[in-house]
């Protein structure tokens, strides 16, 4: 016995009639709205995870300046002949670490990866040609104090206003591009982990942490090397002690995030379960809380000697727990569901875009 046919449709694959016959026979896949989008990954964490630590190692190096914590000039010479100093490789490495982070930038914008001013066309309304712009700002002024560091240390006592207004046009570059790392994924407004205003807060805190810890790693490893660093024992106590203070602030606002996101209907719902009993479980738990957080706290804390070992191990896990971080708020990220079109609208839709394109149940302007 032959099915009975509903109102509209056809025997061809049961589709509704009124679709056109070159849609008739096509299996259209069901969009699915509550799984963790997977387009933004690796790449990216390592890409927002770089700039942050690049960023907040420069910004803590001008800050300790401004403290009065610096190391003594350590003059080196270069096998090519050419004098520099030593100390402002060891604070003043950040613009480097950024430059080559904006790579991989490049790399993301896909077919636009060879062409540079494509990357920076719309900064009024896109946060990736925004971030371009604060990035060659940042590696610009950046870079220019490390020359000058570095090869002419005495331009500082020579110039000290025009060295001061350096250091604040660094000093805001840095913060920016920090800033610019949570506001890359703030801008996605379909995505609730993403969309919420603690999450560039958590990055700038969290780009300050692993950045001090990056930076005292640097300098331990110079000092186990053999290099006289004079003045390497208060820098290290310091950025100890102010790591310790950032990473306190950073678990703050990251139980803070993990509430707002709870509460951001279904989606962040769904992102919370995952990070704290899904998937990325593990990351958050052992990378992001345990070796992010607890370990460097607990190693800080617990060396009695800035030479001690620990330093360096609460710097490996703290820059651990900083890229867990990240790649567990990318992983987390599930778009809310879009309302409902009306069946004209979606018809309009099915008959307008070609096969092998989109689904056809949602206009691209309102997927997005």
């Amino acid at each position: 016995m032959a099915p009975t046919l509903a109102l509209g449709e056809t025997e061809v694959g049961m589709q509704p009639s009124w679709l056109p016959p070159r849609l008739l026979n096509l299996s259209i896949p069901k969009p699915r709205f509550d799984a963790a989008q997977r387009a933004w990954g690796l790449s990216i964490a390592v890409y927002l995870f770089l700039g942050g630590v690049g960023a907040g190692a420069f910004a803590i190096a001008i800050l300790l300046g401004w403290a009065g914590v610096v190391l003594e000039p350590l003059p080196t010479t270069l096998p090519g002949g050419v004098e520099i100093d030593l100390s402002a490789l060891l604070l003043f490495w950040g613009p480097l670490l950024v430059a080559g982070d904006a790579a991989l930038l490049l790399l993301h914008l896909g077919h636009n990866k060879y062409r540079f001013v494509t990357a920076g066309r719309k900064p009024r309304t896109a946060w990736l040609s925004r971030g371009f712009a604060i990035l060659i700002c940042f590696i610009c002024v950046g870079g220019l104090l490390l020359l000058l560091t570095a090869l002419e240390p005495g331009w500082r006592s020579g110039s000290p206003t025009a060295w001061r207004l350096l250091e604040v046009a660094g000093l805001l570059a840095a913060l920016a591009t920090a800033t610019y790392t949570g506001m890359l994924l703030h801008s996605m407004r379909q995505i609730p982990a993403w969309h919420t205003a603690l999450l560039p807060p958590l990055f700038v805190v969290s780009a300050l942490a692993t950045g001090a810890l990056a930076l005292a790693l640097s300098v331990w490893i110079a000092r186990t090397l053999g290099a006289e660093v004079v003045g390497a024992g208060r820098l290290l106590e310091v950025v100890s002690q102010g790591a310790v203070a950032l990473l306190i602030g950073e678990a703050v606002l990251m139980a803070a995030y993990v509430r707002v996101v709870r509460g951001a209907g279904r989606s962040g719902e769904r992102s919370v379960l995952l990070l704290l009993r899904g998937t990325w479980r593990a990351p958050f738990w052992l990378g992001v809380v345990g070796l992010g957080i607890m370990a460097p706290v607990v190693l800080l804390v617990a060396a009695l000697a800035v030479t001690s070992p620990a330093i360096a191990l609460a710097a490996v896990s703290g820059l651990a727990g900083g890229f867990a971080l990240r790649l567990s708020v990318l992983g987390i990220g599930i778009k809310d569901s879009p309302p409902l079109l009306s069946l004209s609208t979606w018809r309009a839709e099915a008959v307008r875009r070609p096969l092998g394109g989109s689904t056809g149940f949602l206009p691209e302007a309102r997927a997005q």
